[in-house]
């Protein structure tokens, strides 16, 4: 007879799956088993200024670096979020200092320094002659070059914005904010504000929703939050009283 292992299951539910992730990336308060202490808070209120910038580092590992700054760069969005008082010239500063450096990890990224010698094996490969693309890529890359070579470039197809921003609540997901910086204007136009399907658009839920927009354009040196109509220019919109999103 088959040997029956009589150790127990273990099962996760989707819920606190998703809770670890986000406790794990510094985004969410947590708390172990029934104890009713908290275990772990969210990095923001422990981690402040340059050292905290660093220490968020260190934490991610690696942070995607991206030159595109429709609202802000990406790898300062990252780290405003999980560091108190957090400023791009936090960054910089590490720079500086010699104690981050950029690598293509699994992209282009910010690293802590500490790590650079992860890299070696990575950076011998390199200086290596560059193989030849294996069949199947090499017919992968001719086909997309026939294609727009036959075609011409292919229209992007796009559900959202380029730069869509998710918006949590807790450890819920609950919406995306396709928003956009005048940095001449000082102004953070909000082009869509998409709540996903099960979520109930109350007042209370709209006001904290606006209550993040105003927190996130006065993080980026915005005077004001203008309701804009999506591919609209200038400064045509509706600003309710004190720049908030109605």
């Amino acid at each position: 007879m088959p040997r029956r292992d009589a150790s127990p299951k273990s099962t996760i539910t989707p819920a606190a799956l998703r809770r670890l992730i986000l406790a794990r990336s510094g985004l969410l308060r947590w708390t172990r088993g029934r104890r009713p202490h908290v275990e772990g808070v969210p990095w923001r209120d422990e981690l402040h200024g340059e050292d905290g910038a660093l220490q968020a580092l260190r934490r991610l590992e690696a942070v995607q670096l991206d030159p595109v700054a429709v609202v802000e760069r990406n790898h300062h969005l990252v780290l405003r979020n999980r560091v108190g008082a957090y400023r791009s010239e936090h960054l910089e500063s590490l720079y500086r200092r010699k104690l981050v450096f950029e690598y293509w990890a699994n992209a282009r990224c910010v690293l802590p320094a500490d790590d650079y010698p992860v890299f070696e094996p990575v950076r011998a490969l390199l200086r290596a002659a560059w193989p030849p693309f294996p069949p199947p890529l090499q017919q992968a890359i001719t086909y997309v070059r026939d294609r727009l070579a036959a075609e011409g470039p292919l229209p992007a197809r796009r559900r959202f914005g380029p730069y869509t921003m998710p918006v949590l609540e807790g450890d819920r997901f609950i919406g995306r904010l396709d928003a956009r910086l005048d940095r001449a204007e000082r102004t953070l136009y909000v082009e869509r504000l998409m709540f996903e399907p099960g979520v109930e658009v109350s007042a209370e839920r709209l006001a904290r929703v606006r209550g993040a927009i105003e927190t996130l354009a006065e993080q980026v040196g915005s005077r004001r939050v203008v309701r804009r109509p999506p591919g609209a220019s200038g400064a045509g919109g509706a600003a309710t009283e004190g720049g908030s999103v109605p």
